[in-house]
């Protein structure tokens, strides 16, 4: 797992940067997040945004990844 906190980039940059780097899944966690207790989670499969309660965050990461790599599989076989 890797975080980018790193404040020389805008957001835009760094999803971009991480999406072209092959992350499957990007969690979002911003100071509206924070104050909500949750997470925005973000498939790179298929762009779709979800938020997430912050205590379901690990439970939920696997679910989600095990999904892609469904998803993927299932593309790769009808190619």
């Amino acid at each position: 797992m890797k975080i980018d906190d790193s404040d020389e980039h805008t957001p835009g940059w760094k999803f971009n940067y991480w999406e072209m780097k092959g992350v499957p899944l990007r969690l979002e966690i911003g100071p509206r997040d924070i104050r909500s207790n949750q997470v925005m989670i973000v498939r790179r499969d298929d762009g779709k945004k979800k938020a997430i309660n912050e205590l379901d965050v690990i439970t939920c990461v696997e679910e989600t990844l095990d999904d892609i790599q469904r998803n993927i599989r299932e593309k790769a076989e009808i190619f």
